[in-house]
């Protein structure tokens, strides 16, 4: 990175030094700020993975996304922790065999679920960004067949259908 002030350096620094305070401070409040507190342990039953809490309703969004899965990583996980996610990773929640969905990568949402639709934002496509943060995940924790997987299926949906947003999860387009 090319600075063309004193000035430029100081405000990086000090903007840099704020994100590590942020990326710190998340990181040992992860369970408290992401897993509601009624749940002791990851994957305890369906809604004890992790989930995302509305401000102005003060109460936890008990609708079970992709982005349950996110924590995913190495850094916030205990190795138990992460087999947990890998198997609801792989639950007919989401993409599996025999589910009728372009296999393996994963839709933002059970297929199955009432406000599923399959060209809706956030309510059911397959969205690249997401899977490859599974793969990255995934491959961090050595989940080899897992993360072959869903990185195959990404380089498949984009060789058939282009680089989009977003892809319907039953036919890939």
């Amino acid at each position: 990175m090319k600075f063309n002030s004193k000035d430029e350096v100081s405000k990086y620094s000090k903007y840099k030094k704020e994100i590590l305070q942020w990326i710190a401070r998340t990181e040992r409040n992860f369970y408290r700020y992401f897993l509601p507190p009624y749940y002791s342990k990851v994957g305890k039953n369906e809604l004890s993975l992790f989930l995302d809490y509305d401000l102005i309703a003060k109460d936890w969004i008990k609708t079970k996304t992709v982005s349950s899965l996110i924590p995913l990583s190495p850094s916030l996980l205990l190795p138990e922790e992460a087999e947990t996610m890998v198997k609801w990773l792989k639950h007919s929640y989401h993409c599996g065999p025999g589910k009728y969905c372009h296999e393996p990568v994963l839709p933002s949402t059970s297929l199955h679920a009432e406000y599923f639709s399959s060209l809706t934002y956030w309510r059911g496509p397959v969205w690249i960004n997401m899977n490859w943060f599974f793969w990255l995940g995934l491959s961090e924790c050595r989940y080899e067949k897992e993360d072959v997987a869903i990185r195959r299926g990404v380089f498949e949906l984009v060789q058939r259908h282009g680089v989009r947003e977003y892809y319907d999860p039953y036919t890939g387009k």
